[in-house]
């Protein structure tokens, strides 16, 4: 689950990239600032179709609550500054309560938000998490520069969310959600985005821990639940040599080809075309990782530098540098979605479309198959755990391929025919020359 605020063209790229790496199954939404039919081609963009859009009053506000299909959501109340839903998840026994909540930005109506809060915790029968922005700090250590907090308006918040026997679930990474610059006063930082939850909640999902994550076309961190151990990626083999489209965007492309082909063409080959070509295979492949270098991992590198930046010894940060890093993964992006629609192989859409998560998704679909999520074990119980499904695998395949020791008699052999010839077996037998083994190691 994210928790976004603002939605422009720059941050629908940001929701695509978080969405291919998190891939969310319940994303809640705020202040994204659009009509209902806008949000909608929005929702198209980030493959998540199911949703309720509560639309913005006068350019301002907005909530939205998207979810994946093997959700059953079950709506009970929304208004512009919550949703409430119960959340039950295909095919299994796990029933809970989320709610998405927005506080009031005018402090003298943050009161009215605490009740909300109060009257939404009267039912309190399944596990509860309520997640959102509260426009609030619990103390003045959760705030950085800026005016001061009136303690007693701190107090309130605290006791609204005990008299709701809720608990702030804690936070991995940056501590502060949210920074603005105050002109020359420098900049301020508060953490005013948090999840809270009953004691239910925790026994239902006791590994899954809140995660603060940078995004840099945002004032706010994305905040994401998820469980504290994740299932590594697969080894993937060395990628073949091919060119890529965004290598147009720049006029040193036509340079780097044109420079290679020449010393392809004094070389003094066999096959001069060839060498031309692997001229210039190595010469697009040495600038690409000096240019470019991979592009998903820069975007990743820079966002690890904005986590780093803005965490860096918890209060000393400097924030127009952390500011200029914001501006560079915006570039990259574009990048990354020439990649994604070379990648696709869908030639009949055009350069200009901006659908990266639809590229993605054509690209990576291949690789879908190989991925287990789960299997059925042999006493027919679902397995999600990776080491009980690699332990069910090696214990299938040995009972598979040992051998029960069975009696082989010299009739059986008789009856394999020799698919190794003398000749053949000769050539194999011959010692290894000095130059085979150059040839081989070059």
């Amino acid at each position: 689950m994210l928790e976004l605020l603002g939605v422009n063209p720059c941050i629908v790229k940001a929701l695509e990239k978080i969405f291919l790496e998190e891939d969310p199954t319940l994303v809640f939404l705020i202040e994204n600032k659009y009509v209902v039919s806008k949000m909608a081609q929005i929702k198209c963009k980030l493959d998540r179709q199911q949703g309720l859009i509560v639309p913005s009053v006068n350019r301002g506000g907005g909530l939205a609550l998207l979810w994946k299909n093997t959700l059953t959501v079950d709506i009970q109340t929304y208004f512009p500054c919550h949703v409430d839903v119960i959340v039950t998840k295909e095919n299994e026994n796990k029933r809970w309560r989320f709610t998405g909540f927005y506080g009031h930005t005018e402090t003298s109506k943050r009161i009215d938000s605490w009740k909300l809060i109060e009257r939404l915790s009267i039912s309190r029968d399944l596990p509860w998490v309520l997640m959102g922005d509260f426009n609030e700090i619990m103390h003045l250590g959760e705030k950085v520069r800026g005016n001061l907090r009136p303690e007693w308006q701190m107090r309130s918040f605290g006791e609204t969310i005990n008299r709701c026997h809720m608990k702030d679930l804690g936070f991995i990474g940056y501590e502060f959600m949210w920074s603005r610059r105050l002109g020359s006063r420098g900049w301020v930082r508060e953490r005013l985005d948090r999840a809270f939850v009953s004691s239910k909640w925790v026994s239902l999902f006791p590994q899954v821990r809140l995660h603060h994550v940078a995004a840099s076309t945002l004032d706010h961190c994305v905040l994401v639940l998820k469980n504290a151990c994740t299932r590594q990626r697969p080894f993937r083999r060395k990628k073949l040599f091919r060119s890529e489209s965004m290598w147009l965007r720049y006029g040193r492309c036509k340079d780097v080809v044109k420079e290679a082909w020449e010393r392809g063409q004094c070389t003094n080959s066999e096959h001069p075309f060839t060498q031309c070509l692997e001229e210039c295979r190595t010469s697009l492949s040495s600038w690409n990782k000096s240019t470019f270098g991979h592009v998903g991992r820069r975007i990743a590198a820079l966002q690890t530098k904005l986590q780093w930046l803005e965490g860096r010894n918890n209060r000393v940060v400097n924030m127009d540098e952390t500011n200029e890093v914001k501006s560079e993964p915006n570039k990259m992006l574009l990048m990354e979605e020439d990649m994604w629609h070379q990648q696709s192989q869908t030639c009949w859409l055009k350069a200009g479309d901006h659908y990266t998560s639809f590229f993605h998704r054509k690209a990576y679909n291949r690789h879908q198959r190989n991925s287990i999520s789960k299997i059925r074990g042999l006493n027919e119980v679902w397995l999600e755990d990776e080491a009980m499904i690699g332990s069910t695998f090696v214990e299938y395949f040995e009972q598979l391929f040992t051998s029960s020791q069975p009696t082989i008699n010299d009739e059986l052999l008789a009856a394999v025919h020799t698919k190794v010839t003398d000749r053949m077996s000769s050539t194999l037998l011959w010692d290894f020359l000095v130059h085979e083994v150059e040839k081989a190691l070059k």
